[in-house]
């Protein structure tokens, strides 16, 4: 995902609802942010982060999924629309330039991208560079 906003570049995500279990809460944001149905959906790990300054925790589950071209629009939210976010389907070379190597000033940012990197290597040593 890009923000032109702020130029910065992340993984989609968003939150689980009141009453969806993980799995759920995966396809239903996946949908709304790529217009895209979840085929292979395969558990990368969750990260449990707390900003102690900001009074601020929450965990944060990372699939690999594949996915067919997408079947509808995306629905972003009015704020996502705002800040000019748009889906960007990317090589991995290129989404490790976009998402690990920027030096971010913003703390949010920095904490976001930190996730991302987690995840994005966690992914690799578990599946390295698949073809799917």
């Amino acid at each position: 995902m890009h923000v032109s906003k702020y130029n910065f570049y992340s993984l989609p995500g968003g939150g689980i609802e009141e009453g969806e279990d993980r799995i759920t809460a995966l396809k239903r944001e996946l949908l709304e942010e790529t217009g895209c149905h979840c085929n292979t959906i395969k558990e990368i790990g969750c990260i449990y982060e707390n900003r102690f300054h900001c009074d601020f925790s929450q965990y944060s589950y990372y699939y690999f999924v594949t996915t067919d071209e997408p079947t509808q629009s995306n629905r972003l939210t009015q704020a996502e629309i705002e800040d000019g976010t748009l889906v960007l389907w990317e090589p991995w070379d290129k989404v490790k330039e976009l998402i690990i190597l920027p030096q971010h000033t913003t703390n949010q940012r920095k904490f976001i991208q930190m996730r991302d990197t987690i995840a994005l290597n966690e992914y690799l040593s578990k599946y390295g560079l698949l073809k799917e």
